[in-house]
């Protein structure tokens, strides 16, 4: 009898060591491409960001996997700046392009604060100067004398008026979407 005992508790032991780890572990696997709702922490000019640059975001809103928290609403990342260009007035033929901003992905927290790698390339580009149908501005006034309060962004000469293509600028704020890229666990 003791013999069986002993027999018994030692089988025992090994069934519940040789459990599958993943049976009893409280892991989560994030999918590649998981969406992630993201804004800018700040406001964005083209005119005032240089490449690798990196650009506060922040999370909109909690991320669900399997009904469980991956993202946490409010948690901190960066976008880096790829390249980025502000409007040129001292070139001819760069004058009417507009500024722009291109990412190259960047980095959030995930639920356990641990940096996550995103997708984010997106080139954002100001409107180009098109002589036929663009507003020009002289100061804080349209040239035909009506009073908006609206500034230049940029500066180029024609006929001894400011005209030129638009620097991008983005709003504090501004939401927009990001995908995970790269496939990862979170340990509970």
């Amino acid at each position: 009898m003791k013999k069986f005992i002993k027999y018994f508790c030692l089988l025992s032991l090994f069934l519940f060591c040789n459990l599958d780890v993943n049976a009893v572990s409280d892991d989560l696997s994030v999918p590649k491409g998981t969406v992630i709702p993201l804004a800018y922490s700040i406001k964005l000019n083209s005119r005032n960001v240089k490449p690798d640059d990196q650009i506060p975001v922040y999370v909109v809103k909690d991320v669900l996997v399997n009904g469980r928290v991956v993202f946490n609403k409010g948690a901190k990342g960066y976008l880096t700046v790829f390249d980025a260009r502000k409007v040129n007035a001292w070139s001819w033929t760069e004058y009417k392009k507009g500024g722009f901003i291109e990412f190259d992905g960047g980095e959030v927290a995930d639920a356990k604060g641990i940096m996550r790698k995103i997708d984010y390339n997106e080139h954002l580009k100001g409107a180009d100067l098109n002589s036929s149908s663009s507003t020009v501005y002289v100061g804080n006034s349209y040239i035909n004398g009506t009073n908006q309060n609206v500034s230049t962004v940029g500066t180029a000469f024609s006929n001894g008026y400011s005209i030129t293509g638009e620097n991008v600028i983005i709003p504090k704020d501004t939401r927009f979407r990001v995908k995970t890229s790269e496939d990862f666990i979170i340990n509970y």
